[in-house]
């Protein structure tokens, strides 16, 4: 039987535990990077049923369960850390869009005569998207370069998710509407230490990028950031920075009495590296071969 429009099977359950399957537009109506983007319409049983939705179809190959599992983290994670900083700061909410994957069941037959690219098939996995709103905006793209458009409170938002999860990530490519009352965004790009969120997380070097451009605002001025990154109101704590004492610990080099009367000078911590250093290699039996020293 020849259909009129895309159609996928039953959906991955929502937070609410319901399924649903969508039929969507044989055409994209807007394309990124990595994404064509459709009009759909969810379709089932649970309280969302004709809920107008964006069905995301993969670019360059046909969707794969792992990829659409890979957004999903990257739309859970966003969505966990916006719960925290809305309980922070309370004045601007913030909140991303739901998101459920589903595989492709029926293609339609229009769908060969208005698409030149690659096509979708049967059998592909797409995902099934909240919509956000008619204006749609990049706040922040993934680079971490602002907008004029972009509130402060997203702007320190991203800046928090490094703070609050100690440097091991940044949630960046904000993009989405907003009203007097808050921004509804859709997922957006990870940057993690560990490489965890797909082919757009670019690790570390993603986390230096953003907050070299990043520009802090008076939100930011008690949030940690990566060390040798210049912004506006520099922190005091660079967790890639080890914190060390500025002198060593060793009770025995003096006493409360030597302090009280200045009868001895504690070494620098420079110093006092060059002496324990010969010291115990004094004490070591070992033998210099080549470039190894054992």
């Amino acid at each position: 039987m020849f259909s009129l429009s895309n159609t996928t099977l039953s959906s991955s359950p929502d937070q609410d535990g319901c399924r649903y399957w969508t039929s969507f537009d044989p055409k994209s109506f807007s394309k990124g990077d990595r994404k064509k983007v459709f009009g759909g319409i969810l379709n089932g049983k649970g309280p969302r049923r004709g809920e107008i939705v964006v069905i995301k179809a993969f670019k360059n190959m046909p969707g794969t369960e792992s990829m659409c599992k890979t957004e999903l983290c990257n739309n859970q994670k966003a969505r966990e850390l916006a719960d925290g900083f809305n309980a922070c700061y309370p004045f601007q909410h913030i909140e991303f869009s739901s998101i459920l994957n589903a595989l492709i069941d029926d293609v339609s037959v229009s769908y060969s005569l208005l698409n030149s690219n690659r096509k979708i098939t049967k059998s592909e996995w797409v995902l099934m998207e909240e919509n956000v709103g008619k204006h749609f905006v990049t706040f922040i793209d993934k680079h971490g370069v602002t907008s004029g458009d972009c509130p402060q409170a997203l702007a320190a938002f991203m800046h928090w998710t490094y703070h609050v999860t100690s440097g091991q990530l940044v949630v960046c490519g904000l993009e989405g509407d907003q009203n007097m009352h808050a921004c509804r965004l859709k997922t957006p790009t990870v940057h993690s230490i560990n490489r965890q969120y797909g082919e757009c997380d670019y690790g570390e070097a993603g986390i230096n990028t953003v907050f070299r451009n990043h520009r802090c605002n008076n939100m930011c001025q008690d949030l940690i950031k990566p060390f040798n990154v210049n912004t506006q109101f520099p922190s005091t704590i660079y967790p890639s920075l080890p914190l060390e004492p500025s002198a060593p610990y060793e009770p025995d080099m003096f006493t409360f009495d030597d302090l009280q009367h200045e009868q001895r000078q504690l070494p620098s911590p420079t110093l006092y590296q060059s002496i324990t250093t010969n010291y115990l290699l004094s004490q070591l039996d070992y033998n210099h071969h080549g470039d190894d020293c054992i």
